[in-house]
């Protein structure tokens, strides 16, 4: 299946819990992004444990992660400087006061995921938990290849399912796995995704992007089409009258509640952020003619499923 791509610049895209953006999940790598620490990655002699060279976790990621760097046969990584959190070598950035602030959603709101080895993960939750952060997720997936992270966070899309993801990376080769993940998976279908390229613990002004998977629409085929309206007769034909009234009751009843927990609050927090400080007239009619753009989109992306009940 075809995928169309949407890729845009975007200048701010920062969840904000203070305004009701709780239908997110936001992703942070750890070192270079959310805390920046004085610890390195050895590279050490597999039989005498001599030390080699060393990268920092940024030269780790990009050497090892795009294949600049590879080890030799006698070669081994040495995370052992990782396996701890030091809060006396360790620092927060810009980017952690985002993820304070994400948190607030609660504690399945956003996750840790991390180049580090698994033991590093008590390490981070103690160190991010004394800073008042209580995180739930925190994934060390012990690798820099950027596949690692790429699957991981296609898994939080298929747990969470939220309207809105959030990717903060440091490191180039991480982003683009997983905004190839985003564009090529349909679990990502209806996510809006926002990746944010994060240098030295800071959200760079520029180079953050949206991507949205999107599958292309079906084609207008006549023999599909029969095909289908031939399967929806012989349904009804087995439905006794008693059936029918009870799906036609599940089914409002479904939809009756999704309008009242999802939509309703949706629209409510939407325009509650975008009225804030702002001039109300002119807001509204952004908010309209937005809505009605947004819904002739869906309506046209979907057209093959809505084709009969539109004419």
């Amino acid at each position: 299946m075809k995928k169309i791509k949407i890729k845009n610049t975007i200048s701010e895209v920062f969840p904000d819990a203070s305004k009701g953006d709780c239908d997110v999940f936001a992703v942070f790598d750890f070192d270079e992004t959310v805390a920046i620490t004085d610890s390195n990655i050895h590279v050490v002699d597999k039989e005498s444990g001599e030390r080699k060279r060393s990268f920092s976790p940024d030269e780790y990621a990009v050497k090892f992660g795009t294949g600049e760097e590879k080890l030799a046969d006698n070669e081994v990584f040495d995370y052992s400087e990782f396996d701890d959190v030091d809060p006396d070598t360790t620092k927060t950035t810009e980017v952690f006061e985002i993820l304070k602030n994400v948190v607030e959603c609660g504690v399945t709101s956003a996750a840790i995921l991390t180049a580090r080895g698994k033991d590093a993960e008590p390490g981070i939750k103690s160190f991010l938990s004394k800073l008042g952060v209580n995180l739930q997720v925190i994934d060390a997936v012990s690798t820099s290849a950027p596949s690692a992270k790429a699957q991981k966070f296609r898994g939080y899309a298929r747990q969470f399912n939220p309207s809105t993801m959030h990717f903060y990376e440091d490191s180039d080769p991480n982003r683009k796995a997983v905004e190839e993940m985003v564009l090529n998976s349909p679990e990502f279908e209806g996510i809006t995704v926002y990746i944010h390229n994060v240098k030295d613990g800071k959200k760079e002004s520029l180079g953050h992007v949206e991507v949205t998977y999107m599958p292309e629409p079906e084609p207008n085929n006549p023999m599909i089409k029969e095909a289908r309206e031939k399967t929806a007769e012989l349904i009804v034909e087995a439905l006794t009258a008693t059936d029918v009234n009870r799906v036609e009751s599940i089914a409002r009843r479904e939809i009756r509640e999704f309008l009242r927990q999802n939509l309703e609050k949706k629209v409510v927090a939407f325009v509650q952020k975008e009225l804030k400080g702002r001039d109300n007239e002119k807001v509204i009619r952004d908010i309209a003619a937005k809505v009605i753009v947004d819904l002739y989109r869906a309506l046209w992306v979907k057209r093959s499923f809505w084709e009969q009940d539109l004419k």
